[in-house]
């Protein structure tokens, strides 16, 4: 959900849920400007009615997505929530996603690819192949507290046998 955010008669857009490079700071609704964020430069094109989102990375501008201002209501966003985490073929109900952005760089969860991405262009990655090292990333790179979570050490087993590293 993007949210128009009006301060102070300074229109603003907010995004903290779109993932890996998602938004660490509001921007202004303000096409053509880069904008300086805690990681990545950022900024917005706008045409025929629509803006795109840009982040800046090494060196180059990359699209991430496109909006228009047009209201959205809540149906709109419950029949998308309801795909994502229900529909037998979506990503969020097949897989294991996370994402965090944190000082100076960001960390990726995608299954048991594990990669952190830092400020400069280096890129950490590492496969994980055990449930305990698993639920540590989950720990402490992605601050999820999974004690309590009923099956989670099975699920888990299950998804690592299906990505072949058990």
């Amino acid at each position: 959900m993007l949210l128009l955010v009006n301060l102070e008669g300074e229109d603003f857009i907010a995004d903290v849920g779109f993932g890996g490079l998602t938004l660490t700071t509001p921007l202004r609704l303000e096409p053509g400007r880069e904008q300086i964020t805690s990681l990545e430069p950022f900024r917005l094109v706008y045409s025929a009615a629509t803006y795109t989102l840009q982040v800046k990375l090494a060196g180059s501008w990359k699209t991430l997505y496109s909006f228009d201002l047009q209201e959205q209501h809540r149906s709109d966003y419950e029949m998308k929530n309801w795909y994502v985490s229900n529909h037998p073929q979506s990503l969020f109900v097949n897989g294991l996603i996370a994402a965090r952005p944190a000082s100076g760089c960001r960390h990726t969860l995608r299954n048991n690819l594990y990669s952190v991405h830092y400020l400069g262009g280096k890129t950490e990655t590492r496969l994980i192949s055990k449930v305990d090292d698993l639920l540590e990333t989950l720990e402490t790179a992605f601050h999820v507290r999974w004690e309590g979570l009923a099956g989670i050490e099975s699920r888990l087993e299950k998804l690592l046998q299906e990505n072949g590293t058990v």
